[in-house]
């Protein structure tokens, strides 16, 4: 496992913190390549510290499509020093570990909570529900639950 060097409450009281995005750090969505992975990362700040980079990232990623294949579901992460904190995503069938061991198995759509015992293998499923299965409905589940400050809406075209 990687060493971090942080707690489960340091990550909590940032996700309660108001925060916002303060500019994009990579984006691979205006790539023409098909068979690609589009990806767009922002620098995430707190509002009561706006000049001071805090090494949070938020990242928006979508599978390239497979032909023949199902379209693949966008997923988000909040993530800190280079670790998830929270991540979004969507699975047919993904366990959630709580002391190490399986408890539940979840269906669909999942929070992925870090926790100072299992890292970023606790889950649970996404609460309230996601109102649609595309990027611009992720974000804004995310941006409510996680206290972000979106830019504009026209931004999370992937």
């Amino acid at each position: 496992m990687p060493i971090v060097h942080f707690t489960e409450y340091d990550a909590r009281q940032l996700i309660l913190a108001r925060k916002f995005t303060f500019r994009v750090v990579r984006d691979t969505t205006r790539s023409d390549a098909t068979n690609s992975e589009k990806k767009l990362v922002y620098d995430v700040r707190r509002k009561d510290m706006p000049k001071r980079d805090n090494n949070l990232r938020l990242c928006i990623r979508l599978a390239p499509s497979i032909p023949g294949v199902p379209k693949p579901m966008p997923g988000m992460s909040l993530q800190w020093k280079g670790t998830p904190i929270r991540k979004v995503d969507w699975a047919l069938r993904h366990a959630s570990i709580q002391s190490g061991v399986p408890v539940v198995y979840i269906k669909g759509w999942h929070e992925h909570i870090w926790t100072d015992e299992d890292q970023g293998k606790y889950t649970v499923p996404v609460e309230p529900p996601l109102k649609g299965c595309d990027i611009q409905s992720l974000t804004r589940w995310a941006a409510e639950k996680w206290n972000i400050e979106m830019g504009e809406p026209e931004q999370f075209d992937l």
